[in-house]
């Protein structure tokens, strides 16, 4: 599958909510399909989904190293967004590195963030999140954001 990015038709952009936990983007496939999003890729040698991004705020600044990101999982019934994979308490590799550069094999391991098993389903009915906490908000036209598509399955359900 090719990247999902932030314009990607199944990926809503989300302005986050500053000095809390939140999503910047919601991930949820069509209707009688599901995501398959594997802990590992063919690139690099650690787990984790390969997240290439700049984010940056509404003044073209970058995001503060001090943001936080990790994914998040919703199903129908649940009561709050799950944390599905670690917390990476800094963006310091993405911040360093072009998105080029994060998809190049010698730094490719340093922009995956591990989920917490060997991979997530995503139904059609439920969502994924791409979740930050930050001091500063996203501001989309000024920023980008890619899921390795090597780590994305799409099937019918």
């Amino acid at each position: 599958m090719q990247d999902l990015s932030n314009i990607h038709e199944n990926v809503i952009q989300l302005v986050n909510d500053t000095g809390k936990v939140s999503p910047i983007l919601e991930i949820s496939p069509d209707t009688g399909l599901f995501y398959r999003i594997r802990n590992a890729v063919n690139r690099g040698s650690d787990p984790g989904i390969p997240m290439y991004f700049d984010l940056r705020d509404s003044n073209d600044d970058p995001l503060p190293v001090g943001t936080s990101v990790r994914v998040e999982f919703e199903s129908p019934g649940d009561e709050q967004r799950n944390i599905v994979s670690e917390v990476r308490d800094n963006i310091q590799p993405w911040l360093n590195l072009s998105i080029r550069d994060q998809q190049d094999e010698e730094y490719i391991d340093s922009v995956k963030v591990p989920l917490k098993g060997p991979a997530l389903t995503v139904r059609d009915i439920d969502t994924m999140y791409v979740s930050i906490e930050s001091s500063a908000a996203v501001d989309w036209d000024n920023s980008e954001f890619y899921l390795e598509g090597n780590a994305v399955t799409e099937s019918p359900k």
